[in-house]
């Protein structure tokens, strides 16, 4: 009589425990199927035309004498610093960039007939800045009618990128919850969150994507370089470009 006692207080005890671990392994269960994620990318672009140019001129003075070369180099220098700022570019936005003299006679390349032998070869280098895009052409004309004997690195950039970039992010933003929806809907299953988001910033020059720095509140400096090349190279006019600057998020939605 006790034995059987004993067995029917077993199992009821087996039976409460399976009626209180019942509900925790449906817990259990419901709790793993919201833990599912869906992993996006979201990309959006805004073209925004150029307000500010630079470009880089270049002057090489060849003499036997170094000291003549090295003179006649800062003579030429101030020349053309003096015709930039009469066409109105201001002295912060010209910048010197060291001056140089050397005799190229042990170098084969700079054999030929602009080179002449046992010749001392002065150089210098200026980056001007330009605020005003449509002035680019005439800027390098004047450098080049004052003695600049070369011009390159001319590219176009936008200063304040901030507005336009957090436009571009609500799209990139917007793109990618378009496309978690159509992976949800495929999938049979609902988006209930967001989980995570990783953002970062793209500028884009004709096709090539380079990543941007700057202030984390998108207020970017972007260029686009135009060409590298001599006077006699450069043929038509600069045209100010567009910059195209891109947000790309990603972001891992919670479903269930």
């Amino acid at each position: 009589m006790k034995r059987l006692k004993f067995k029917w207080m077993v199992a009821a005890m087996v039976a409460i425990v399976m009626a209180v671990s019942a509900p925790a392994m449906a817990f259990a269960q419901a709790t793993e199927t919201q833990s599912g994620t869906i992993t996006v990318t979201g990309a959006a672009s805004v073209r925004v035309r150029a307000d500010i140019a630079r470009l880089t001129i270049g002057i090489e003075i060849q003499d036997a004498d170094s000291s003549v070369a090295l003179e006649s180099l800062f003579n030429r220098t101030a020349a053309i610093t003096a015709a930039l700022r009469e066409a109105g570019i201001p002295e912060s936005a010209i910048e010197t960039r060291g001056h140089s003299v050397w005799q190229p006679n042990d170098h084969p390349w700079f054999e030929g007939p602009d080179v002449e032998r046992f010749m001392y070869l002065a150089s210098s280098s200026m980056r001007i800045t330009i605020t005003d895009v449509n002035r680019v052409d005439r800027i390098m004309d004047i450098a080049l009618e004052s003695g600049a004997t070369s011009i390159w690195d001319v590219n176009f950039s936008v200063l304040d990128t901030r507005a336009h970039y957090l436009q571009a992010l609500e799209r990139a933003v917007r793109n990618a919850r378009g496309r978690a929806d159509v992976i949800a809907n495929a999938m049979d299953v609902t988006i209930i969150g967001v989980e995570s988001v990783v953002e970062d910033r793209w500028t884009s020059f004709g096709g090539d994507f380079a990543p941007a720095t700057g202030a984390a509140d998108g207020a970017m400096r972007m260029e686009q370089e135009v060409f590298f090349a001599s006077p006699r190279e450069m043929t038509g006019g600069v045209t100010p470009l567009e910059v195209e600057i891109t947000a790309w998020v990603s972001v891992t939605y919670r479903i269930q």
